[in-house]
């Protein structure tokens, strides 16, 4: 009868087994120890102060004790049994000392009746005596067998029991729903329910706005159809026998708060055939193609016309003609009475054609520049490790888009209990403001639309013909100031301001008298949009009670421009939390002002804390045809990639790229990816019949 216990030393290939009857290894004592603090954990105190208070906890390996019996049919079978053992034990120490050692080597366990088996990686191990071996039990005598009593070994293991094998990892759901004009947006099923996904079908860009798509409609010749965001799915993209000037326009309508959009994102059941087509968007005068040219395009449509299947997107940059347009003005006849931000796309070939159509979810665009994983993914007693893959779509393109790879990105996790309503991205124009917000102009600035650069369409442009200080002023009110507690790292994204030195930023936040001031920041300035670095800071900067409410957060954000003639244009603060866990991941310095590996149309960055122990995040980044490693990026954390179990959490992104001569890296708001993740659950001690 096959034994239900686990008791095991193993690579996964050979494995030695503490549980043997008769002949090899049999336990006779093991007490399981539980992983300690380092050091009791790090304190802070004072002589003169009562007490101590806990300020950190690192555990330390845990060393336990096995007393064994070791048989066998005779020496040499026995002496086997230890060679296999210390076999296995040379190659943990061999896993940990040579940089071409990849396979580690664990105790796994699993106890009578108990559902999950556990594993626990091997750092070291000490085996000091053995038996005399010109003594019975191991020679001489009557009895049948060779055997050792009282075999010692003393094993040490990494703090934390795994739920699955060491080195590989299991996948978790993901998925965004935004509710926008009556309709949940996003990752959902055809009735609009939250549907997360362990698929490369979850997107974040690099902006947040509070706007989605509000109308979608096909061209048939002369007949329109109905709002498609409004129709049963699956519904047509195209006519089912296109012809040419046939079309579909996808619209964001101009209320009172609205502005231009930059993606879309589709679920295409089935294909186009025979289509081919151009994406337009309307200048105030006419419908014209989105621009391209070498190295660059506006426009990376990875359902290639429609003409490919799955959760694909397009994406743009935002011409700066592109003009709000009432689709019957504009077109006549049946067209809808509708004044919104347009773009459409258009059948200019069809030969033999047919329409491709869009399955089970609305089309949407993206606007939010997080992850979201609901509180039953991730599990485990002690914060799970965590794989993170990053796909970055807004370049997919059949020419490398130099505007559009990616090689930094800081990435922040914050509990959803924390504020639904927390956004990382404060704008500083005066459209599309957080619940609560309110913003003030003071010296030499005003408000200005802008479609290209801006992510909302307006912005504030900060006068360089003044001398004096341009001012900017935020408040977060009691509404909404508690979502802001807690420590964070503070960028200002802007552009132009001529050249890096020509603008010096400070901001100050302020609570009622409380203030902290950042040090004075040289501007790094671009043609493009760039961003300021204004360092790390808590909100609110008095520090807070866990049942107080915050009466306002204040932001005053002083440019001083000290030299040249160039205005300086600011959209947003950007505040990535850094509280929980947070990483800076970036390529590395190949040349004076060149940068690399990027991410693009071809590859995708690995931010892995799972299946490579001997690093704390090894962060490669791969081919997508083949998962094979191209190059590695640097990373900056101070702990592995982890999350905390049983929350709803949220993963906020800022991401860059380098551009032109010097090292200034751009933040353009277009940049859009996809991403999945994986983890592993960590537990102190036996798992239980639940994870």
């Amino acid at each position: 009868m096959p034994m239900l216990e686990i008791l095991e030393v193993t690579d996964g290939t050979d494995t030695v087994s503490f549980l043997n009857e008769g002949s090899g290894f049999i336990l006779k004592e093991w007490e399981p120890k539980i992983a300690q603090p380092k050091d009791g954990g790090i304190y802070k105190d004072s002589g003169i102060a009562d007490g101590r208070k806990l300020a950190m906890i690192r555990y330390a390996n845990v060393e336990e004790e096995f007393i064994l019996t070791v048989a066998g049919e005779n020496p040499n079978s026995l002496t086997t049994s230890l060679r296999k053992l210390r076999a296995l034990l040379l190659k943990a120490n061999t896993y940990w000392l040579s940089g071409f050692a990849y396979e580690p080597v664990w105790l796994q366990v699993k106890g009578k009746d108990e559902v999950y088996t556990r594993y626990s990686i091997i750092t070291g191990w000490t085996m000091e005596k053995e038996s005399n071996p010109f003594h019975p039990p191991i020679s001489g005598g009557n009895l049948i067998i060779s055997a050792m009593d009282d075999f010692e070994i003393m094993i040490e293991r990494e703090p934390f029991w795994l739920d699955i094998v060491p080195s590989s990892d299991v996948q978790i759901k993901a998925g965004v729903t935004f509710d926008y004009d009556g309709r949940t947006l996003g990752n959902v099923d055809d009735a609009g329910i939250a549907e997360p996904t362990i698929a490369a079908e979850s997107y974040f860009t690099n902006k947040h706005l509070f706007i989605n798509l509000t109308d979608i409609y096909e061209q048939d010749g002369a007949a329109w159809s109905a709002n498609l965001l409004d129709a049963v799915l699956p519904h047509r993209l195209l006519p089912a026998v296109p012809v040419v000037d046939d079309a579909i326009y996808f619209g964001v309508e101009s209320g009172a708060d609205p502005g231009p959009f930059s993606s879309l994102i589709f679920d295409n059941s089935t294909a186009a055939v025979g289509v081919t087509g151009v994406w337009e968007y309307w200048t105030g005068a006419a419908w014209v193609a989105f621009p391209s040219g070498a190295g660059w395009d506006y426009m990376a449509d990875n359902t290639q016309g429609f003409s490919q299947t799955g959760v694909l997107g397009a994406f743009w940059d935002q011409p700066n003609n592109w003009a709000v347009c009432n689709l019957l003005a504009v077109e006549g006849g049946a067209a809808p009475n509708i004044t919104a931000w347009w773009v459409r796309f258009r059948v200019t070939v069809a030969a033999g054609a047919t329409g491709a159509e869009q399955q089970n979810r609305n089309i949407y665009s993206c606007t939010w520049p997080y992850a979201e994983i609901q509180s039953d993914q991730v599990k485990g007693e002690i914060p799970a490790l965590v794989r993170m893959k990053i796909k970055n779509e807004s370049n997919y393109t059949d020419d490398i888009d130099y505007q559009k790879y990616i090689d930094w990105l800081v990435v922040g996790a914050r509990g959803a209990e924390r504020g639904e309503d927390f956004s990382a991205y404060i704008p500083l124009a005066d459209n599309q403001l957080l619940p609560g917000q309110t913003n003030n102009l003071w010296a030499n600035t005003v408000y200005e639309t802008n479609v290209q650069y801006s992510p909302r369409g307006r912005r504030v442009n900060c006068n360089a013909a003044v001398p004096n200080n341009s001012q900017i002023f935020v408040t977060l009110d009691n509404t909404i100031a508690n979502q802001y507690k807690g420590r964070f790292r503070l960028y200002l994204r802007h552009q132009g301001g001529g050249a890096d030195g020509d603008w010096v930023g400070q901001i100050t936040l302020r609570s009622y008298g409380n203030i902290w001031l950042s040090d004075k920041v040289s501007i790094e300035t671009q043609t493009d949009m760039s961003s300021s670095d204004f360092g790390t800071v808590d909100l609110p900067p008095a520090g807070f009670g866990k049942n107080e409410t915050v009466e306002e957060i204040e932001f005053f954000i002083d440019l001083d421009h000290v030299a040249g003639v160039s205005d300086l244009k600011v959209y947003e603060l950007i505040l990535i939390p850094v509280d929980e866990w947070a990483g800076t991941f970036h390529g590395t310095l190949i040349d004076v002002g060149a940068w690399g590996p990027f991410l693009w149309s071809d590859n995708y960055l690995d931010i892995d804390s799972v299946t490579y122990p001997k690093q704390m995040i090894y962060t490669p980044v791969r081919l997508r045809a083949t998962d094979y490693f191209a190059s590695q990026w640097t990373s900056n954390s101070v702990s592995p990639f982890q999350l905390e179990g049983g929350r709803k959490v949220k993963l906020w992104f800022f991401t860059q790229n380098p551009h032109g001569v010097g090292l200034t890296r751009i933040a353009n708001h277009t940049y859009s990816h996809n991403i999945q993740f994986s983890i592993v659950r960590r537990y102190l001690s036996a798992i239980g019949s639940s994870l």
